[in-house]
């Protein structure tokens, strides 16, 4: 709060904030909480000083509004139907993946009622959910997609598309890995170009190599299997 009245003064004309009937502006505190435990923070700023209790009124002193979005039922945020219900009813996902989609599958039609302006702010929250923790490209597919599609529904497919697609993506690295594991344990460190062709293969020509990888006899071997 400090900062944002600090940036107000800088950012007012110096006669205007030595007038006497100058004003800061209000700043209303408030959390917004979408954990899984119950809010156990203390919600007077007081209480988080060392023996407040002590010096009475005289110590500066605060409360938050808290939302704990968790504390509301899916069936009362979907009621609602405005933009702020919206966002909780979405940020209540417990993945990205089915549970995400879902949940926008559900406010689709109600999300065509908000205004442009409540729509781009929708579409930013939800962004930054389906992007979180995921690598560069990914993020880059879902920035294409609020660029690209109109309408909500065709933005929900969309998604759906590049999350499996991350998935299965995800799925073939985890078998690439496993099969530059077992080679180098069977003829140690591998040349970098045959790493590069292994990353490159399908998933069923991956679990080709890891199914018969006890009859392959030399590196030579396997790298003309890999170029054909």
């Amino acid at each position: 709060m400090v900062e944002i009245w600090r940036n107000v003064l800088k950012e007012t004309d110096k006669k205007e904030a030595r007038r006497k009937d100058f004003r800061l502006p209000v700043i209303i505190p408030c959390v917004l909480y979408n954990g899984t435990n119950n809010w156990t923070a203390k919600k007077s700023f007081k209480e988080t000083l060392f023996k407040f209790e002590q010096f009475g009124e005289f110590v500066l002193d605060f409360k938050y509004i808290l939302i704990d979005i968790r504390r509301y039922k899916d069936e009362e945020l979907l009621e609602l139907a405005n933009l702020i219900a919206t966002i909780f009813f979405i940020d209540k996902t417990k993945d990205k993946s089915t549970d995400l989609l879902n949940r926008l599958r559900e406010v689709a039609e109600k999300m065509q009622g908000l205004s442009s302006e409540d729509l781009n702010i929708m579409w930013n929250w939800i962004k930054n959910i389906v992007a979180r923790g995921s690598n560069a490209k990914f993020e880059k597919d879902i920035d294409d997609i609020f660029q690209k599609e109109g309408k909500v529904e065709n933005m929900v497919y969309a998604i759906e598309r590049v999350i499996e697609k991350e998935k299965l993506d995800a799925k073939i690295e985890g078998i690439a890995k496993t099969a530059i594991r077992l080679l180098i344990k069977k003829f140690g460190d591998l040349p970098e170009g045959i790493r590069d062709k292994i990353i490159e293969l399908d998933e069923d020509a991956l679990n080709t190599i890891i199914d018969e990888i006890f009859d392959y006899e030399s590196l030579e071997e396997l790298n003309e299997l890999l170029v054909q």
